[in-house]
């Protein structure tokens, strides 16, 4: 089992029985009736989250039938048995070629973080008509869809990070809660015995320019999640925002002079603003023309000269980005 994952001892018997079945291919599953069935899809959803190679289990297509003494799980595949093997060759192929690709030698973990953060916000696209329901494949809540097909929901982009993690030896896992009070899945990580939450769900969401960098989601703590809910008996505190990018790159304006000071260093690097602010208690059209207005001053005062931009605001996260456009 997942050292992240903070289970009762009831739920670690029926999540090792659970994935124990599953491993051996079946869809069938006998549980106590003694437990909870609320609580049966939740262990299911953490059993593929932390075994996202189990491609087969299509996990919104569960059912617990009462069989007397005991309660009946079943669960439905996705690939027919002729396709099955095929599915698996492929999803394990594309691993590796992936890991080949961005986990260069001497890499330490919070690079290979950052490694598989990128590909996956680089090269898999959110998969919108399974959000509308429209053609909708279970794929796309798997982490085969986000690893073979490049496109999946927030469940198989996920599971695709978690395996990914695997495979080079960060311990990672999916957390299952809510955003924005809709269903959502994102990652949490275990690095330097301090945990972190990862969504690269949103941060694709957020990417709307090809060379900019988003970073928007990566490495927060529980207190930068604040429209989240998820259940905190299961997942350890996120505290620490050592890894922040935003911490990390110096790039987070705590006041106006730290703004100036961080405008003026981005643009004489690369003419373009990336940057976390936290001190400014304004609607979000006033903080675009507050932060506009700094860039502008801040750019004939050193003559730097802006050419036609684009500017966005992620004010979830409090985070400013400007490029050329």
């Amino acid at each position: 089992m997942n050292t992240i994952l903070q289970l009762s001892d009831g739920q670690k018997k029926i999540y090792d029985l659970l994935y124990m079945e599953m491993s051996k291919g079946n869809y069938r599953i006998r549980i106590s009736s003694t437990f909870p069935k609320e609580s049966v899809s939740l262990i299911v959803k953490l059993v593929l989250g932390d075994h996202p190679w189990l491609i087969n289990f299509d996990n919104c297509s569960i059912s617990l039938g009462n069989r007397g003494v005991y309660n009946l799980l079943t669960l439905k595949p996705i690939f027919n048995p002729c396709d099955l093997q095929e599915a698996t060759n492929c999803f394990e192929q594309e691993t590796k070629k992936i890991i080949k690709s961005i986990i260069k030698p001497n890499t330490n973990q919070i690079q290979k973080i950052l490694a598989i953060h990128d590909y996956i916000v680089n090269n898999v696209s959110y998969d919108e008509s399974e959000l509308y329901n429209i053609n909708s494949t279970a794929t796309s809540h798997t982490a085969y869809g986000a690893i073979v097909q490049k496109k999946a929901v927030c469940e198989g982009i996920s599971y695709a990070f978690v395996h990914l993690a695997n495979e080079v030896g960060v311990n990672a896992t999916v957390v299952n809660g809510k955003a924005d009070r809709t269903n959502h899945a994102w990652n949490m990580i275990k690095f330097a015995s301090k945990y972190y939450h990862i969504d690269a769900t949103w941060d694709i969401r957020q990417r709307d320019h090809s060379t900019a960098k988003v970073y928007d989601y990566f490495c927060l703590r529980d207190l930068d999640l604040k429209s989240r809910s998820w259940d905190k008996k299961i997942y350890p505190g996120c505290i620490s925002s050592k890894c922040n990018y935003f911490n990390v790159t110096d790039s987070f304006a705590h006041d106006k002079q730290q703004l100036r000071r961080i405008i003026l260093r981005q643009l004489l690097n690369s003419k373009s603003l990336y940057l976390k602010y936290d001190f400014l208690n304004m609607s979000k059209d006033e903080i675009v023309d507050y932060i506009w207005n700094e860039t502008v001053d801040v750019a004939n005062s050193n003559g730097i000269n802006l050419q036609e931009v684009t500017i966005t605001l992620n004010d979830d996260q409090n985070i400013f980005t400007l490029f050329s456009s």
